[in-house]
């Protein structure tokens, strides 16, 4: 993720223009899935777009743009405020999870006695680390680009690829058994969870390249 500290201190109208489109693209994108998989196909009602839904796209969003910013061969975005808005789409994820936890949206994760199960728990245990991880790569990298020096160091590498992890123990630790039932996936659409895990690998396999690639 190679980054031109000028251009951060003087970011490029256009630049952040594209990168806004971008990252709207992508968000709508992730909504309009979510919508036809839950509500239009699936056995939900309209009244889970407001938080529900919301809460799938920000998730969902969230994996598209960290696979994206990956792409080191990509110089026509702002790698900087990209940065912002999937650290942002993080923190809105995390919120609405909090409130919609208490749901009845989020009832599988309970047994008939009201208990959390155990995958249940390790979903959520995972997602707070995976922030915990994400607000500490943010510093790493805000920290680098006050010193002119971006964190492409050891320190960053070590806390983004126990982040990957940490995320993609998030993501399959509860859904995994459901990814391969196809005929449960509502007319037959994948999972976001699934798909998002996809994205995670994908963005797993651009950063070792890059670490590869850059120690040779």
């Amino acid at each position: 993720m190679n980054i031109d500290i000028n251009q951060i201190n003087n970011p490029d109208p256009q630049k952040r223009k594209r990168t806004f489109l971008v990252v709207i693209a992508v968000f709508f994108l992730a909504f309009a899935y979510a919508v036809i998989r839950y509500v239009v196909i699936g056995p939900y009602d309209i009244n889970a777009i407001p938080l529900f839904i919301m809460n799938k796209a920000f998730a969902f969003s969230f994996v598209i743009l960290l696979f994206i910013v990956n792409l080191h061969q990509i110089q026509s975005l702002d790698r900087a405020l990209l940065g912002l808005m999937i650290y942002s789409m993080a923190i809105l994820h995390l919120l609405l999870s909090a409130v919609l936890l208490p749901t009845t949206f989020f009832k599988t994760i309970f047994n008939s006695e009201g208990e959390i199960l155990f995958s249940g728990a390790s979903m959520v245990l995972f997602g707070i680390i995976t922030f915990i991880f994400t607000v500490l790569i943010s510093k790493v990298f805000f920290r680098a680009v006050k010193d002119m020096d971006y964190g492409g160091s050891f320190k960053f590498e070590k806390l983004f690829f126990v982040f990957l992890t940490f995320l993609g123990l998030h993501l399959s630790v509860f859904h995994a058994t459901r990814w391969f039932d196809v005929d449960s996936w509502y007319g037959h659409l994948p999972p976001i969870s699934l798909l998002s895990f996809l994205f995670v690998l994908a963005t797993a396999f651009q950063f070792f390249k890059y670490v590869f690639h850059k120690e040779k």
